[in-house]
């Protein structure tokens, strides 16, 4: 008898385990991670403004400034360093009185810093934005603040940097002169879709013809950039949550076709593709006038740009009246008519 229970102890003994590993392998497996959400592109694509992108052009890196067929209004563009395209451009107001570029501040950065005309030399007002401690961590370049571009208006900047608040590389952002012209306040990521992880830059905006455009290098060879076109809006439009899906909204922002932003106005961005045409061809287009008008619009041109200096010491020296700003700021308003005859 003793023997019998023996026997069936053991047997539960042995079996229990078994049962036990067997339920154990038919349980659910475990519930996959979370994703790793990226609040920064949430953030934009949330807040991805609607931009009508009407053309676009693919040009090498070192013809890039040929892309931008801008009216003589729009200031002039210039490589910083004989076509290299890593040190970006230099830019200079339509007035002259005013110049934008990327200075190498140690073995490592390079920063924007603006400087001010006075007769023929330039003073330099030092370097804008100081982001250094921004960088992007683990980026070997240090800070880039390049491709410079100030508005018609004269207080809308925009330029590019790789700060680590960006979407990757260099990112485009805006900024304004404050209320005494001299200070900017902080920039501001201009978002999507103009950024993107690969390298946005070299926003311009030329109100004359009613558009702007900016370059990226998303999808593009290594010695290739992107030029996108698009239409100016008096106001910045978002997308609603329910008006496009997720998919559409990443497809936007990716720019994966520009078509599909033409749903905003299809009409118009035919019109700017003739605009931009018509730019291109200006932009080739010889000079038509004859030389003895161009001479005596470049003598009136001298003329009144040396009464625009010696007004401009004065008020330097210290002669701070309101007349002579009023002065000063109807000349320049002149110059910068003679200046269109010119050209």
């Amino acid at each position: 008898m003793k023997r019998l229970i023996l026997g069936l102890l053991v047997t539960i003994v042995t079996i229990a385990p078994a049962a036990a590993q067997k339920k154990k392998k038919t349980q659910s497996p475990p519930p996959p991670p979370a994703p790793v959400v990226d609040f920064k592109t949430e953030q934009m694509l949330e807040g991805m403004e609607k931009v009508l992108i009407f053309d676009s052009l693919v040009v090498h890196k070192r013809d890039l400034l040929r892309a931008y067929p801008l009216t003589p209004g729009a200031g002039s563009l210039e490589w910083a360093d004989a076509g290299h395209h890593e040190q970006g451009t230099t830019y200079v107001t339509y007035y002259g009185g005013e110049r934008y570029q990327t200075q190498q501040v140690d073995s490592l950065h390079c920063l924007l810093t603006r400087s001010l005309r006075f007769g023929e030399e330039w003073t330099n007002s030092g370097v804008l934005f100081d982001e250094v401690e921004n960088v992007a961590e683990g980026d070997s370049l240090g800070l880039r603040q390049l491709f410079p571009y100030l508005m018609s208006d004269g207080v809308t900047l925009y330029f590019a940097q790789n700060i680590a608040e960006g979407l990757g590389g260099l990112d485009i952002y805006m900024t304004r002169k404050g209320g005494d012209s001299r200070q900017f306040y902080r920039p501001e990521n201009v978002g999507m879709p103009f950024n993107s992880p690969a390298d946005d830059y070299f926003m311009a905006i030329d109100e004359e013809l009613g558009f702007g455009c900016f370059a990226t290098e998303r999808n593009q060879s290594a010695d290739s950039v992107c030029v996108y076109y698009f239409m100016l809006s008096e106001q910045r439009d978002t997308y609603s949550a329910d008006e496009i899906s997720r998919e559409q909204r990443e497809s936007l922002a990716a720019i994966n076709r520009i078509s599909d932003t033409w749903a905003i106005d299809a009409s118009q961005a035919m019109v700017l593709r003739q605009k931009l045409k018509e730019a291109f061809a200006r932009a080739a287009a010889p000079a038509k006038e004859s030389t003895n008008s161009r001479e005596q619009a470049q003598r009136a041109l001298v003329e009144m740009e040396e009464s625009l200096l010696r007004l401009r010491q004065q008020w330097h020296g210290g002669r701070h009246s309101s007349q002579l700003r009023d002065l000063i700021l109807d000349l320049e308003q002149r110059v910068a008519q003679q200046r269109k005859v010119v050209r």
